[in-house]
């Protein structure tokens, strides 16, 4: 008897265990479950749930403004709230109420339809953004960013939002900061940067600083009459996108220490100044008289320099990448000899040369554009210069532009050069 007696206990709790299991059993969720979510109760706002790839589209329905809860765990959804991928708010819901979405962790986009009013407190997260098709006057009650409809470039940034390439996409202006000499201000390249993305469709604002035959190593000196320039303007500014550092023609090679020492200096200051921006080295061109001092061809030489940038860019940390101009020219040099690149000295760029570089400049940096767009050639580009930089040098030397025809023989070289060159890559395999 003693041994039936002990095992009525052994018994008892696995009963009990079965049980605790059981109640610990998770609802399952699938295609069509919905749910009322209507702030009376009363099914005019319903939320539906449809499975797509490894997660749930939530789909909100209806007319009116949807429930307000007192916190997220008390949506229906929550407990698959990381799977859900993707929300439909749709055309008639006026109210987002408290919580409604805070719990969807994989969710960082919504689009808001013209017929919402209001939204509650920590309805969304804080990182989310909104894309709304309403006016400005949304009372907003959390923290998440609303961005308004608005598909021609606006007046201001980060505050608007247009389709680009069919997806959603604030209207923010990328700010790009130039150090370098003559090599860059010949024919203007950071206002023609400038006009090229404008041209696209692009928010772009280009500053620069620039001397000619100065260094790198002196523009990182704040002592210096350009370096004292550049660091106030990187104190005043603490929103640069990009700095691009060009260094003197054949200094990269000729004194590869002053080089890194520069770029080193200069990344420095504008990581410790800035709160997002990538630093670019911007890979120059070889020219006969450098050439011939160092007894090469234009394409080697060209690639001395290409291989003294790439070093450096893997060498000092902070710099994000190169921005290869030198290769576009040694290939409109080799195979295209009827486009003058160069100024009457055979050493700076001409207008062409100039229009070429900013093409790659702006392949390089501005993502997800399509330059075949572009409009901005013949008069277009003199008239940009002469109103947006009329005091540069050669502003008034721009005569006609750049034809369209070079034009589209420069951006195609220009896309197929930033396709094919890399910091990342053994820059041996490349011919």
């Amino acid at each position: 008897m003693k041994a039936i007696f002990k095992m009525f206990p052994i018994i008892g709790i696995s009963l009990l265990t079965f049980s605790c299991a059981s109640s610990r059993v998770k609802p399952s969720y699938k295609t069509g479950d919905s749910y009322d979510v209507s702030f009376k109760g009363d099914g005019s706002v319903i939320a539906t749930l449809t499975k797509i790839d490894n997660g749930f589209n939530l789909s909100v329905s209806g007319n009116g403004r949807t429930k307000t809860f007192s916190e997220e765990k008390e949506v229906p959804w929550y407990a698959i709230s990381k799977r859900i991928t993707k929300v439909d708010i749709n055309e008639g819901i006026t109210v987002i109420g408290n919580y409604m979405f805070y719990s969807l962790t994989s969710v960082t986009g919504y689009m808001l339809p013209s017929s919402i009013t209001a939204i509650g407190r920590d309805a969304f997260r804080d990182e989310a953004e909104l894309y709304s098709f309403s006016g400005s006057d949304i009372s907003n009650g959390c923290s998440a960013t609303i961005y308004f409809y608005q598909e021609e470039m606006p007046d201001e940034s980060d505050i608007y939002w247009h389709y680009k390439n069919g997806v959603p996409t604030v209207w923010s202006t990328t700010k790009i900061f130039f150090i370098g000499n003559s090599f860059t201000y010949y024919y203007d390249i950071p206002a023609l940067v400038e006009g090229l993305g404008k041209s696209l469709g692009e928010m772009i604002k280009v500053d620069y600083v620039v001397k000619g035959s100065t260094t790198l190593a002196t523009h990182s000196s704040h002592t210096s009459e350009t370096g004292i320039q550049i660091y106030n303007k990187l104190l005043e500014n603490d929103d640069y996108d990009f700095v691009v550092l060009q260094e003197q023609s054949t200094t990269p090679y000729g004194n590869y220490t002053s080089f890194k020492n520069g770029v080193t200096s200069l990344t420095s200051d504008v990581k410790t100044t800035q709160r997002n921006c990538e630093v670019r080295l911007y890979s120059t061109w070889a020219y006969e008289e450098a050439a011939s001092s160092q007894k090469k061809n234009i394409p080697d030489l060209e690639k001395l320099i290409r291989d003294s940038y790439i070093k450096c860019a893997n060498e000092v940390t902070g710099v994000s990448d190169v921005n290869f101009v030198g290769p576009a020219f040694t290939k409109i040099y080799t195979d295209y000899k009827d486009i003058p690149l160069y100024y009457s000295d055979n050493k700076h760029q001409s207008i062409n040369g100039a229009y070429l570089s900013a093409c790659v400049h702006v392949l390089s940096m501005l993502k997800n554009i399509n330059i075949d767009e572009t409009d901005f050639f013949g008069k277009k580009v003199a008239d940009y210069v002469l109103e947006n930089d009329p005091t540069a040098p050669f502003a008034s030397q721009m005569g006609n532009g750049v034809s369209e025809e070079i034009a589209r023989q420069l951006i195609s070289v220009a896309k197929e050069t930033v396709a094919k060159y890399s910091i990342d890559i053994d820059d041996s395999e490349i011919s």
